[in-house]
């Protein structure tokens, strides 16, 4: 059986998670979410437990336990966070060349969909 580090470590790494982000998002250094992989930390404060669960979007009895749904199979709702994640690394000249990229993508798709044409084949 896994310990909560090994579940943590797979669920990160599954996310595409650094340990400096998922650190970043939930309000403690790296060197707590590396402790914890390690099995340094056995018993996290529950608040830092529920907030990387949340930001990992994993279940809290899984990742304790290793009992349960793991929460892992869920991709899509990952790959907006994963998004959201990312958008604080690009300043704001890049974020508006982005953006330009998702507004002729989405004209793109709309275009194709209106002639019944696969956008991407």
């Amino acid at each position: 059986m896994s310990t909560m580090g090994e579940r943590l470590k797979e669920a990160r790494l599954k996310r595409n998670y650094s340990q400096v982000r998922l650190a970043s998002s939930v309000g403690v250094s790296r060197g707590v979410i590396t402790n914890i992989e390690g099995g340094l930390i056995e018993n996290p404060k529950q608040v830092y437990l529920e907030a990387i669960c949340n930001e990992l979007n994993i279940n809290s009895a899984w990742l304790i336990s290793g009992e349960g749904d793991s929460g892992l199979e869920k991709e899509g709702v990952m790959t907006k966070n994963a998004i959201k994640g990312m958008l604080n690394d690009f300043n704001e000249s890049e974020l508006y060349y982005i953006l330009e990229v998702i507004k002729a993508y989405k004209n793109s798709r709309n275009v194709s969909r209106q002639h019944n044409q696969p956008f991407m084949t």
